[in-house]
């Protein structure tokens, strides 16, 4: 069990903390992902965990224990794949069976080409690093890491460099090969996306503090506040600048919602995409712009006055029938789908 306990760091040169007052706990054989926009403090995470830099205060433990006084706590990858030109790419794999040295040069040969096997590089153990692609030497670096012997992994954005198809594949083998060996993971990324498809949890991170944490369709149907609700989803949660008055939420000059025992006040509604019903008696009235085909489903496009984002994206059925021609589109909303915040805080207001 990885455990954080209230982890605060700061650099020397700078008055704030890049990490402030971090705590959560990753159980054993558990994939969790940390996300956030780029300088939220996922990284620097990684660098206190495996001693690079030194915490101002906290704790982080492994199994009890105060991780820098374990023996090889944790394989870390890092973005760069960082492999030896002037080794080989199996002698590279195979680094950390030899810093260990109990096995002999033909057992780490063998175990470095399963390795590679593993995540599709089969016999490349004898190229050097500067014949393979950027994105073969980053699985090279992801197969490395697995030779480390530990049961828990630190994957800092490991498959960033590979395309989209290459990624998926990667995705998929990473947790098989977690399930199999029953080890712990834990993964840093900016692709929301890559963390719901394949994580037990999620950490949800802004400014080095965390926002939220849950199972990945929990933080989606439940966001605490309204960065979370705006930071996942594809495409991204409809905002609205709204207002409850008198026991109802309006939007413009629509009401909306029904919302007993909500005072009044100006609130930011967020809509998710799938969260529309074209309807002709529908409360909400937009402006339609347009229609996107993606197959299974329709994005109907269409723009609103009190809309925060300069389109809203309306996911629906393709069997839906839509008049292009017509100059207004109206909806009914699922309750499910709609989320009121506070409109200073950002912290959501439940219904």
């Amino acid at each position: 069990m990885l455990e954080f306990q209230h982890v605060t760091f700061q650099y020397d040169s700078e008055d704030f903390n890049i990490i402030d007052d971090l705590s959560f706990t990753v159980e054993p054989e558990e994939f969790i992902s940390i996300i956030g926009i780029s300088g939220c403090g996922k990284s620097t995470i990684f660098k206190l965990t495996n001693g690079l830099l030194k915490r101002k205060s906290g704790n982080i433990l492994l199994n009890g224990q105060d991780i820098a006084s374990v023996k090889h706590a944790a394989g870390y990858m890092p973005q760069k794949d960082l492999l030896f030109p002037w080794r080989t790419v199996g002698e590279n794999v195979a680094l950390p069976l030899e810093i260990q040295g109990e096995l002999t040069r033909a057992e780490r040969r063998d175990r470095a080409e399963a390795a590679l096997a593993d995540v599709g590089l089969a016999g490349c153990g004898s190229k050097m690093p500067d014949e393979l692609s950027g994105g073969m030497r980053q699985r090279a670096a992801f197969a490395r890491t697995m030779l480390t012997g530990s049961d828990l992994l630190l994957l800092d954005e490991p498959f960033s460099a590979l395309d989209a198809r290459i990624r998926a594949q990667m995705r998929e083998e990473l947790k098989r090969i977690q399930e199999e060996l029953n080890i712990t993971v834990v993964f840093v990324t900016h692709d929301q996306e890559e963390a719901m498809s394949i994580s037990d949890m999620i950490v949800v991170m802004k400014d080095g503090v965390v926002q939220q944490i849950g199972k990945p369709q929990n933080v989606y149907d439940s966001p605490v506040n309204l960065f979370v609700a705006k930071f996942l989803g594809t495409p991204p949660i409809n905002v609205f600048e709204g207002q409850i008055r008198g026991g109802s939420l309006y939007i413009g000059e629509n009401a909306v919602l029904l919302t007993p025992g909500i005072s009044d006040q100006p609130v930011s509604v967020g809509i998710r995409p799938e969260g529309f019903i074209p309807d002709e008696k529908g409360a909400l009235c937009c402006q339609l712009g347009g229609m996107e085909v993606m197959g299974r489903d329709i994005s109907v496009v269409s723009t609103h006055a009190s809309s925060v984002n300069p389109v809203i994206r309306s996911i629906i059925s393709s069997d839906t029938q839509i008049r292009l021609d017509a100059k207004t589109i109206r909806f009914s909303i699922k309750p499910n789908k709609i989320f009121l915040f506070r409109h200073d805080t950002g912290e959501r207001i439940n219904l």
